[in-house]
This record gives structure tokens, sequence and C-alpha cells, in this order.
């Protein structure tokens, strides 16, 4: 078998048979008059088939990690809007699959949505953002389940998949925090479009890391000139305004 190791320029040249037929794929794609064509859908099964059976042997994070950087979905709108959509889908209706996939493949859907809150196309945006909000909704969820404002309510016990799951979300908060800054500043931005779909996932992520919300909140306040911050405090405080420490449609909506 051959030893793919930690040497990125390596792991990248052994790649390239790889690269070239997805730059072809690719091209094929974006020609509407290809697609959907029967040698096409060929050819992504192949590739699929391909890409399963590189990533089956890695047994390393840092291969995964350079895998999954040499992935880059958005470099092919109609493989990232494809992606997306079943993301969407799989989130709304089966976000338990999503939760309960092999660690390594979770985070790389965060990583990629990560990446989706920075892409021009708004639709894929709008989708990164409704994934969001039900992936980072049911680690609430989740997390709710832990503890109790009742006393003498008895927890209901997680099951090891769960438990399993809120470990991995645990030790990867930072990339959560991340896209929680971007959905923040983009809000904030004069120019800020489908700032309903924003909201949503934002208003979770502010319940699930209330400390690094406040850090976020006193940072942005003082970056703004001394005559505006009192005007940017205020508008801090009005975005809470009336929420309460639930992810129900109704919170979500005010």
């Amino acid at each position: 078998m051959f030893d793919l190791g930690e040497d990125e320029e390596r792991f990248y040249n052994f790649l390239t048979p790889l690269t070239n037929q997805f730059e072809s794929l690719g091209n094929v794609l974006m020609d509407t008059k290809c697609f959907p064509n029967e040698e096409v859908k060929k050819a992504i099964i192949g590739l699929a088939r391909d890409l399963r059976g590189l990533a089956l042997p890695l047994n390393a994070r840092i291969q995964y990690t350079m895998l999954f950087e040499w992935l880059d979905l958005l470099e092919y709108p109609k493989l990232a809007s494809a992606y997306y959509n079943l993301l969407n889908c799989l989130s709304q209706d089966h976000v338990t699959y999503l939760t309960a996939l092999e660690p390594r493949a979770f985070v790389y859907i965060l990583e990629s949505l990560n990446k989706g809150l920075a892409a021009l196309d708004s639709a894929i945006y709008i989708s990164c953002c409704t994934i969001l909000d039900s992936i980072v909704s049911y680690i609430f969820k989740q997390l709710q389940l832990k503890t109790s404002t009742f006393p003498n309510k008895k927890l209901r016990s997680l099951s090891q998949e769960n438990t399993q799951f809120l470990k991995v979300v645990e030790l990867n908060s930072e990339l959560l925090q991340n896209m929680m800054s971007s959905l923040l500043n983009n809000v904030l931005a004069e120019d800020c479009r489908n700032q309903w779909s924003m909201s949503r996932p934002l208003l979770v992520l502010i319940l699930l890391y209330e400390d690094f919300y406040r850090s976020l909140k006193e940072s942005i306040i003082r970056g703004q000139p001394i005559d505006k911050q009192p005007m940017m405090a205020q508008w801090f405080e009005d975005l809470m305004l009336g929420i309460e420490r639930n992810v129900s449609s109704k919170n979500k909506e005010k």
C-alpha cells in the first residue's frame, strides 16, 4: 500500500490524477447541454468510488485534513450546489444521520459550512444558514437533556452516540464560534441581505456560546468610534430583547 505520510507536497502529487478528473468533470458540469448525461453520471459515480477508496485507508487526522482541503467544493459550482442541497435535505429530516457520522466526516461538514458562509452564491449561503440552524438547534436540545432548572426533575440519559457527538462538538467549538462571528459581522453590514436566514442560526449559537458572544460584542463595540459606541451597545441590547433561552421557532422569529 502506498504510504501517503504527512508530507503535503507528496500527498497532493499523489492526488494529481484525481485533481485532473475533478477539473475535467467540473468543466462538463458547467455546460448545461451535457448535464444530465449518462456518461457524466457514470463519471461522477466513478470519481466518488475513487474518493471512497482513497479515504478508507487514511488513519491520521492530518491526512484527512489534507484530503478535505484538496476537495474544495466551491471550485465546482454545480457540485457545490448539489452537495449543499443534499445536506439541507438531510439536516431538515434526518439531522440525527448527520450527527451520527464518523467524527472526521461531521467535522468536514462543519468546515464546509464555514466555507459556504463565505460564498458569493446567495443560494449556497442561505442553504448553509439553514443547515447550520438545524445542526446547532439539535446540539442545543441535546445539551438541555444534560441540565435542568427543576431540582426534582429526573434528567434523561444521553445515548452513547449522542455523548460522543457532543464531545466532538466540544472539541470543535472554535469552528462554531467562528461561524457565529461571521454571521454577526454579516448582520452588522449595512448592505446585509438574507438577514432572516442568518438570524436563526446566529441566535442558537449565541445561546450555546454566551461567554464568547459577550467577548465578541465587547470587541465590536470597542472597535467603533467613541461617539458611535453607545449606539452600537444599544443595537446589541435590542438584538436580544425579549429572547428566551430556547430554540423554538417563535423565539427565533423575535
